[in-house]
């Protein structure tokens, strides 16, 4: 088992609210799923599409925010 760090609770508090952000967004859908499928067939279909590209844009913004939060510590002297 590898041996703790002093960085390892640092990290935890930085982890925790961007897992609980990621965690967010699908629950959100699915809040928004369970209040319009009450209203009908046709309005349940237009969340799903807008939950999709929802999905897809944030899907998208992750990726980014993944692949350059690397090249900003870099720049920034990490």
């Amino acid at each position: 088992m590898p041996r703790r760090t002093p960085y390892d609770r640092e990290i935890l508090l930085l982890a925790l609210p961007a897992l609980g952000a990621l965690a967010a967004e699908p629950l959100y859908l699915l809040a928004d799923t369970a209040i319009v499928g009450h209203l009908g067939t046709p309005q349940l279909a237009a969340l799903a599409l807008a939950s999709t590209l929802l999905t897809g844009l944030a899907t998208f913004c992750n990726f980014l925010t993944y692949g350059v939060t690397a090249q900003v510590a870099r720049l920034s002297g990490a």
